[in-house]
């Protein structure tokens, strides 16, 4: 069981029990939430703003839109929902009333111009921007700088890359357009949010590629270090606008198709090194057995790879793979044993008749 008075209101709007609860889904017969209310009055303003977050989110539609739509859209709402704490409770103070007011009045904005934003209200923390700093890359080659948090970003050529003049005081919020290399300076009270039109990148620390032409029918997120977390709103099927989610590690990749609103993971173009233990010397095999080769594959790569162990486990591998790159290698393995392999959710499949 969830202990709830240990989350916030940014936490609270994103349970789904919470949620259903908030837009009268739960069945008649169960007063939780009304009980746990009485439980924990010192967790009334809490209660308050999750609320006006969900309802907010339910109150915007979807629909197709440009990421400059999309982008304006996430600059206003974070430009107006200006936070400050105050000494009274924070649900009965005019601050509060205005950033409930003007959250629905952002909804209702969209609604009218059709516009509708898929970003949902956790990727919007509270800020007090009032002016955005901007970087452009007009040239045909990359250019790097450093944030004020220490993290170095590489912008790609013709990109582009906005954050707010109050980066890194209360939150680290950056919007791009084009192609980033980011190496993320790790701060676990302060999450780094890469906006890229319909999706969010979120990350404690860590370095990751991120490509959001406007004019590419995909936008991918690509792992070089650590741990990154993709989000984007599930408009296929969800009625509750709920978030679909996808947590990627090094040499994995999450696409998102523009055209068929679909996102998934997959594996970069070409899968680097992430064990500093195993060497290339340790790829010359000689009638290796295929579950020993595929061990030193994983811890190499990093990446999980499965086989069929009933058919499999007899087969041997005697080569030489320590120049070819990992798809080089399977294919070579895949050949020997007249096996096939595909990348799925991430990971590598191989299969085949045996030996």
């Amino acid at each position: 069981m969830i202990n709830y008075s240990l989350l916030d209101s940014e936490a609270l709007s994103q349970d789904l029990y919470f949620r259903k609860w908030v837009l009268g889904k739960l069945p008649d017969d169960d007063i939780f939430w009304e009980n746990w209310q009485k439980a924990n009055p010192e967790k009334e303003s809490t209660i308050a703003l999750a609320r006006s977050l969900v309802l907010t989110l339910q109150a915007i539609p979807h629909s197709d839109f440009s990421s400059t739509e999309i982008n304006d859209g996430i600059r206003s709402i974070i430009e107006e929902t200006e936070f400050v704490s105050k000494p009274i409770p924070l649900w009965r103070s005019g601050m509060f009333r205005s950033l409930v007011a003007c959250l629905f009045l952002m909804a209702a904005f969209f609604c009218f111009l059709r516009k509708g934003n898929v970003l949902d209200s956790r990727y919007v923390p509270s800020t007090s921007t009032q002016n955005w700093m901007v970087h452009r890359n007009e040239g045909d080659q990359t250019i790097s700088f450093n944030l004020s948090d220490g993290s170095k970003i590489t912008l790609g050529p013709h990109s582009e890359l906005q954050y707010g003049d109050d980066f890194g005081l209360h939150n680290r919020i950056v919007t791009l357009i084009g192609e980033g290399f980011f190496e993320v300076e790790k701060d676990a009270k302060r999450p780094f949010w890469v906006i890229t039109g319909k999706l969010v990148t979120k990350v404690i620390g860590t370095s990751f590629r991120v490509k959001a032409y406007e004019r590419d029918t995909t936008i991918s997120v690509s792992v070089h270090t650590g741990k990154v977390t993709v989000l984007r709103q599930n408009a296929e099927s969800s009625k509750d606008h709920l978030l679909s989610e996808i947590v990627l590690l090094p040499n994995q990749k999450a696409v998102f198709d523009k055209e068929k609103e679909r996102l998934y993971k997959t594996l970069v173009d070409t899968p680097i090194r992430v064990d500093d233990k195993t060497e290339n010397s340790d790829f010359v095999f000689e009638a290796a057995k295929i579950g020993d080769v595929i061990v030193k594959l994983e811890t190499y790569y990093g990446i999980e790879i499965t086989f069929d162990k009933d058919t499999m486990f007899k087969c041997t591998i005697t080569a030489d793979l320590q120049s070819e790159s990992l798809y080089e290698k399977l294919d070579l393995i895949c050949e020997i044993l007249q096996a096939t392999y595909k990348i799925t959710d991430g990971q590598i499949v191989l299969s085949g008749p045996g030996c």
